[in-house]
This record gives C-alpha cells, structure tokens and sequence, in this order.
C-alpha cells in the first residue's frame, strides 16, 4: 500500500512537472539534399534490414536565400536503417564540408519513422569550424523525407531545425545568414 502511494505521487508530481514546461521551439537553418548509392544491399538482422547506403554527394543550404552552406563529402559516412513492419530506426553517420572556412565537421543521427510518413531524427555535431563551436552544445532535429518533392528526385532530402538552448543560437551568428 504504501509503495501504491508512493508511485500514484511520483506520478501526479511528474505530470504537474511536464505540464509546467514550455514546448520546445525550432528555426530552420538548413534545408538539403542527399545522393545515396544503395548498390551495396542489406544484411537481414534479428529485427528487421539493415540497408548499407554509401553517401554520394549532396549540400546543405540556406533555407531562405539557397545559398551554399555545406557539402556532403564523400568520407566517413555509413548510413544504416532497420525496417521492422515498416517501421525504421535511424542510426547516420556522415561528413560536410562547411563552404566558408573548408573545415569539417562530423555529424550523428538517431530516430524513427516510416518511409510514409519521414523520419525525425536527434543530431548532434562535432566540428573544427571557429564560428560553429557553440553547435556542440546544441543538438538539432533532422526531418527525412525518403521520396523528396523536389523534381530532381534525390532519394533523400534534409531539413535541418536548431533547438534553442539557453546558448548562443546558430541562426543568430552573422556568418550563417
């Protein structure tokens, strides 16, 4: 009885916390597209494919001028999905090459979705860019639309939002504008 008590106050404490916080608020800073090469096949696992897709190109730009931001290299990438009944966890790897400066940066994603629907994945980046430092204190949040709408028909494009975090906001330093 006592531990039903405890827990029914745990939970009613729980629920007063999160219905107290703010929902979280994002601005686009990147808009993108990704050229895959899916030639290499699958491995079929214990919960579903796991699809070995070679990154082949692409860029990262702003979403309100179009101007070129970042480039997808061609090094250290490995992208991997696992589809179980449709669904698909994302496990991304993969390399860009910032336009201003020529460093580097390497970038992680995790998530889920459906191929109908897009995936929506947490980011995080660790880079050599002067002006970019501050993103690793940051994490971003990718939306993966597998079929794109975009006539050229990449197989996959990337919008890319920052998560506002008390810190110096990425949208808000002059060299990404």
């Amino acid at each position: 009885m006592k531990f039903a008590s405890l827990l029914a106050t745990a939970s009613l404490a729980l629920g007063a916390l999160c219905n107290s916080l703010d929902a979280p608020t994002f601005t686009k800073v990147f808009n993108g597209t990704l050229v895959l090469d899916e030639s290499r096949g699958q491995i079929d696992t214990h919960s579903g494919k796991l699809f070995l897709v070679e990154f082949t190109g692409g860029n990262l730009t702003d979403p309100h001028t179009g101007k070129l931001i970042a480039t997808f290299e061609h090094i250290g990438g490995q992208f991997g999905l696992t589809f179980n009944n449709q669904f698909v966890h994302t496990d991304v790897h993969f390399v860009t090459k910032w336009a201003d400066d020529g460093t580097y940066a390497h970038w992680q994603l995790w998530g889920c979705g459906t191929i109908a629907d897009g995936l929506h994945s947490y980011a995080r980046v660790d880079t050599g860019s002067k002006s970019r430092l501050d993103w690793q204190d940051n994490f971003f949040m990718f939306h993966i639309n597998p079929f794109g709408d975009n006539p050229v028909k990449q197989v996959g494009f990337y919008k890319m939002d920052i998560n506002w975090t008390g810190k110096t906001n990425a949208t808000d330093c002059p060299s990404h504008r």
